[in-house]
């Protein structure tokens, strides 16, 4: 009866830590996906918090140079609908557009060298613009971002 009941705790331990196994490795993925910010999350809400200052920094202007399209994904993700269109927020963010595309071939990722996300964003942005002077801004953004990925 005790090496039945010795066998059983054995068996169930080693189910458990089998059982385990996968659900650790997930977790440690996850929180591995969460470290690497795919969408530069954490260095665009940083320059978001003073976009004159993180583009006069040259460190944190050189990663905005860098990301392109994936600095428009990274608002969308840390905006909220109403708050993409609020004009200070706008105001905020549009440098930080145009100093994604300064120069598109240093762009780190290759498929954020185009500006698909950004260009409907932009234009997005312009349909709903609360007045005259904020959709110039942001037309100026469209255009001096197909200008500069008219060759991407």
């Amino acid at each position: 009866m005790t090496a039945s009941i010795r066998n059983l705790v054995m068996a169930t331990l080693l189910l458990s830590i089998v059982a385990i196994e996968p659900q650790t490795s997930s977790a440690q993925q996850l929180a591995r996906d969460e470290q690497r910010d795919t969408y530069e999350l954490q260095v665009v809400r940083n320059a978001l918090r003073d976009p004159a200052m993180a583009l006069g920094a040259s460190f944190t202007e050189k990663q905005i140079n860098r990301l392109g399209d994936k600095l428009a994904i990274a608002l969308i993700k840390i905006y909220s609908e109403q708050e993409l269109v609020e004009p200070s927020n706008v105001r905020r963010y549009l440098p930080l557009i145009r100093a994604a595309f300064v120069a598109p071939r240093i762009v780190s990722d290759p498929a954020d060298r185009k500006p698909a996300i950004t260009m409907m964003l932009l234009r997005q942005l312009e349909a709903h613009a609360s007045n005259d002077a904020c959709r110039r801004q942001i037309r100026g953004v469209l255009r001096f971002v197909q200008a500069q990925t008219v060759s991407q």
